[in-house]
């Protein structure tokens, strides 16, 4: 189950380079492919339960401006991967 995958009430602020407390709902770490496969899966729960995505990268120019984000925050972990419309 897609749940299983979730961390819930989770620290966000190392995802930003201003470090600001930040805190979501859920968050979902893509850190392999299989976890690329589970986002179909995450974005129906996502919807039954009427919760919000969001899908952040690591970059230093991000600054939350909540205190808890109340939906999914997705982030990426994958250093290096290509995209093959053809598979």
């Amino acid at each position: 189950m897609i749940i299983d995958s979730l961390i819930p009430d989770a620290d966000i602020s190392h995802l930003t380079g201003f470090h600001t407390a930040a805190r979501t709902r859920y968050l979902y770490e893509i850190r392999s492919i299989e976890d690329i496969s589970r986002l179909t899966d995450l974005r129906s729960f996502a919807y039954q339960e009427g919760l919000q995505i969001l899908f952040v990268g690591t970059g230093a120019n991000l600054l939350f401006a909540f205190d808890l984000f109340p939906g999914i925050l997705i982030t990426s972990y994958l250093t290096q991967w290509s995209y093959d419309p053809e598979t």
